[in-house]
């Protein structure tokens, strides 16, 4: 769990992960587990490291990085109750039944 809880990239991500593991009666570990998963089967930390990456050269641009990283984030974890509720977790049946 301590790597799956390395990897996240949003320390706010962590209490919403909390907070999913309690709601489905999951282990922490799993939840972030397929946080994690789902997060790198579909490409996320790269799209993420992209909005961080890009140059900020004005007070706007930086509010919107920091609104498309949140928003991001936010998606992320909306992906990730969805695989854990419907899918008790199982990243790839969730994957592959909603690219289907």
């Amino acid at each position: 769990m301590a790597e799956g809880l390395a990897a996240l990239r949003c320390a706010g991500d962590v209490l919403e992960l909390v907070e999913l593991a309690d709601d489905a009666g999951r282990p922490v570990a799993a939840v972030v587990d397929a946080h994690v998963l789902l997060g790198e089967q579909l490409g996320l930390p790269a799209v993420r490291d992209r909005v961080v990456d890009e140059p900020a050269d004005t007070s706007w641009v930086l509010a919107a990085k920091s609104a498309l990283r949140d928003q991001l984030d936010a998606c992320r974890v909306a992906l990730s109750r969805a695989a854990v509720t419907t899918a008790d977790g199982d990243v790839a049946a969730f994957v592959g039944r909603s690219t289907a």
